[in-house]
């Protein structure tokens, strides 16, 4: 019997109900004592309107030096064995220097053993 739809249904549907769980709102008992906020600078309550600031998210303007520059910015966080740390930014860094098409060849050569 085939179970990747099904698996694939119930996982996407526990990810949505885990999304809406944690939606992060405002209502009801809010631990923040009245007149603070920690939301962004970039979030206004004038009018009702609120702007959202996607600092996350480069929408649109991504390039090959995008991943480099997430990596980059918070690799401290990441645990990793030297060697996979090693192979990651080797590959991010071609990526970032010498395209897609270095970074993929690097990928199927050092990593999955394949010969060209």
């Amino acid at each position: 019997m085939n179970m990747k739809k099904p698996l694939a249904l119930l996982l996407a549907a526990g990810m949505t109900l885990g999304l809406a769980a944690c939606g992060g709102g405002t209502q009801g008992g809010s631990d923040t004592p009245a007149g603070s906020s920690n939301a962004p600078a970039s979030e206004t309550s004038s009018g009702g309107a609120v702007e959202l600031n996607l600092w996350s998210f480069n929408i649109g303007g991504f390039t090959d030096a995008a991943a480099w520059e997430y990596y980059d910015r918070s690799k401290d966080h990441y645990i990793l064995h030297p060697r996979t740390r090693a192979q990651l930014e080797t590959a991010l860094q071609l990526l970032r220097d010498k395209g897609e098409d270095a970074c993929f060849s690097y990928v199927r050569r050092e990593l999955l053993g394949e010969k060209r």
